[in-house]
């Protein structure tokens, strides 16, 4: 009888309500690893978030998320996980929600809220939740700008990545992104500079600040800047013509080992 079989899966969903919590939790990793097979056992694993263990009740979270969209019915269960006593669980209910594409009125508002969870690892799980669920998460820009200040260069980097994904024609997030260029972490430096690209021309404020990360001491950092430059589009074609004239090697040379981007030609 394979893993995957009904049988299997019948049995592992009685196995949640076993009396042992070893075999609970065993139960919900199975059901993870069968992934969206197993989406009939939803409704238990749901239940399991309020286990009395938290090692199953992380279990099942984890395995919830494992089956992405096809367990979007744990949801609201999930959102409730998020005040789970344990930062363990609180932290896998919020990537959950991210792999399930939660996207209902109580997810993004409650993941805004983990925003501001004291444990860094759960903040940085609920903002790589919002860049999984994108500009339908517009709503929590204000939220991962906040962050985007964190003490944590962690949550930093991750809330700079998720403005990219989920901010459209937005002020605030480019403000953020042109200040998150001149963060001590060259990693949070590098993101910044791909999540402005990724906002495209409506990131034209961010120009001079990506032509100053071209001098940046990072090679990565000067990379994502030059890439940035060329995908916001026509209006940072100057800059990158004063960039490559510029007597700086460092700006120049960048933009020349860049592949397939768009070079202007100047005269």
């Amino acid at each position: 009888m394979g893993q995957d079989s009904p049988e299997t899966l019948s049995s592992m969903i009685e196995a949640l309500a076993h009396p042992d919590p070893a075999a609970r939790q065993a139960a919900a990793k199975t059901l993870g690893r069968m992934g969206a097979d197993a989406c009939e056992s939803v409704p238990a694993l749901s239940k399991g978030l309020s286990d009395r263990e938290p090692d199953v009740r992380y279990a099942c979270a984890f395995a919830l998320g494992l089956m992405g969209p096809s367990a979007r019915e744990g949801a609201r269960p999930l959102v409730e996980a998020l005040n789970d006593t344990m930062p363990a669980v609180r932290n896998a209910a919020a990537r959950a929600l991210g792999q399930i594409g939660a996207e209902g009125d109580r997810a993004i508002p409650a993941l805004v809220r983990a925003l501001g969870d004291p444990t860094p690892d759960v903040r940085n799980a609920a903002a790589w939740a919002l860049s999984l669920i994108g500009p339908a998460a517009s709503e929590a820009v204000e939220g991962l700008a906040r962050v985007a200040k964190d003490d944590d260069s962690g949550v930093r980097w991750q809330a700079v990545s998720a403005l990219g994904a989920c901010a459209r024609e937005s002020e605030l997030a480019v403000r953020t992104l042109i200040d998150a260029l001149g963060d001590d972490h060259a990693d949070v430096r590098k993101q910044a500079s791909s999540s402005l690209g990724e906002l495209g021309p409506d990131a034209v404020a961010a120009i001079p600040g990506l032509v100053e990360a071209l001098r940046d001491e990072e090679a990565g950092v000067r990379y994502a800047a030059a890439l940035a430059l060329g995908k916001i589009g026509p209006e940072s074609a100057s800059a990158l013509i004063l960039a490559l004239e510029d007597e700086d090697p460092t700006a120049e040379g960048t933009i020349r080992t860049v592949p397939a981007m768009h070079r202007p030609q100047s005269g």
